[in-house]
């Protein structure tokens, strides 16, 4: 039949074309669907991305204004405790019974713990944010281990505990590091071995690390601090370094401690590209382990000894004029200069001290950085400024309680001639004003041991 044949015809190709169609349909669904997948996909990315930059602007915030808030506490809190510090020291300058100088050295003893603790939270948020930069100097590798032995040697004799120090003799006797980082870590594990320590002895052990640096011009050291104290359970040693982690002690009646020291030590070391690490058996004491790299300077000192702070300047009287706003730290700041022969000369605000430094001759001005009317800064601008119209350059060494490197540094950008940190010992600040008062030749040496010059 034709209409038979005719449909047989077309429905063929009919078919043929329908399956085609559907499999073009489907080609073009899957890619749709993969289209849309993909876009999904990249949306999804791009929320994500979106939330990860918002969580870390939030986060960077946050750790800003954790930075700010314990920047304006540091202030606030140094310069009360810097007057606690200071009159303490006075008074124990004093002809005192056995009973008061106990009393004295238990106040001293309890400010410079928390003066520790608050350099302890300010730098382990630091090291959090990434802001803490090591110096890079030459120091005297074995004064830089005795100092922390003699601070600790006092609370150590008390107890009747021994205390030791070995150098291994290849170790060259200056290396290239941040000595004041280094002494910190160190000072901390002393600490808490003269702490945990009852009968024995304590000390410190330094040498060459097993291997060497990759860098022929670099030193791997390994210092181990060691006790005979009441050890670390084997339970406790593997998070004795976590931050705000304590061990037993305070449960077995012992002194605890805010379990911030050893966390601040190993960063610290991890920062000098170094690792820590315990071995400890309790009843047995312990023995901490750290290494740091330092650089090779290749030469050799003379140990010339302790310095006399309280005297390298024999003879010679300063006239100081002295900027700073708090009234206690400025009769504590005064009465220790003039002990030791200087004259004294207050202003409480920087607008002050400009305007008595026109009008006066002074040596040396001790310049603090916080101040109303005129802070420091400004302060010592004017001041450059006068001196540039006459020719003559007044040391001024700063005082500030910004205890870091970086403000360091902006003091002496400033134009300040040097710089010491609140609270600063007496002895530290002898020491600090004799050392400008050395580098001033004999003509500008205004008066020695005769009668102090009066202003008015």
């Amino acid at each position: 039949m034709p209409t038979a044949e005719w449909h047989a015809g077309w429905l063929a190709p009919a078919a043929a074309f329908l399956v085609a169609l559907a499999g073009w349909i489907l080609l073009r669904w899957r890619r749709y669907a993969q289209l849309r997948g993909r876009r999904l996909l990249d949306q999804a990315v791009e929320e994500r991305t979106r939330q990860l930059e918002r969580e870390k602007f939030r986060a960077e915030e946050a750790s800003r204004l954790q930075s700010e808030f314990l920047a304006s506490i540091s202030h606030e809190f140094r310069a009360p405790v810097q007057g606690i510090l200071g009159i303490t020291e006075l008074m124990m300058k004093l002809d005192l019974s056995a009973e008061q100088r106990e009393y004295m050295q238990a106040s001293k003893a309890s400010a410079e713990s928390l003066l520790a603790l608050l350099s302890e939270l300010q730098d382990f948020s630091k090291i959090e944010g990434g802001r803490l930069e090591l110096q890079n100097e030459k120091f005297h590798l074995a004064r830089c281990a005795m100092s922390c032995l003699d601070a600790v040697r006092a609370r150590a004799t008390n107890k009747r505990i021994e205390v030791e120090f070995s150098l291994c003799e290849e170790i060259p006797e200056l290396v290239i590091g941040d000595p004041v980082r280094l002494r910190q870590v160190l000072l901390n594990l002393l600490d808490n071995a003269v702490k945990f320590t009852s009968t024995g002895s304590v000390g410190v052990k330094v040498s060459p690390a097993a291997g060497c640096a990759a860098d022929p011009g670099s030193l791997d050291l390994h210092f181990e601090v060691f006790d005979s104290g009441i050890g670390i359970p084997a339970h406790r040693q593997a998070a004795i370094f976590d931050a705000f982690l304590q061990s037993d002690t305070v449960a077995n009646g012992l002194p605890g401690g805010t379990g911030l020291g050893l966390a601040l030590a190993r960063r610290l070391v991890q920062l000098m590209n170094g690792r820590i690490w315990v071995e400890s058996q309790v009843g047995l004491g312990s023995r901490f382990h750290f290494t740091v790299r330092v650089g090779a300077d290749g030469q050799s000192c003379r140990d010339e000894g302790p310095s006399d702070a309280a005297g390298s300047v024999h003879g010679l009287r300063l006239r100081i004029l002295l900027a700073e706003d708090n009234s206690v730290n400025q009769v504590v700041t005064s009465r220790i200069l003039e002990t030791d022969g200087h004259v004294v000369m207050a202003a409480e605000n920087g607008q002050t001290a400009v305007d008595m430094y026109r009008a006066g001759e002074f040596d040396l001005i001790l310049m603090d950085v916080q101040m109303p009317e005129l802070d420091g800064f400004q302060a010592t601008a004017m001041i450059r400024d006068l001196q540039a119209r006459t020719g003559m350059r007044t040391p001024i060494l700063a005082m500030t309680a910004h205890a870091t490197t970086e403000y360091r540094r902006k003091c002496l950008e400033a134009g300040m001639d040097g710089y010491v940190s609140k609270p600063v010992s007496s002895k530290e600040l002898l020491l600090a004003v004799q050392e400008i008062a050395a580098t001033r030749s004999p003509a500008q040496q205004l008066f020695q041991d005769g009668p102090a010059p009066s202003w008015e």
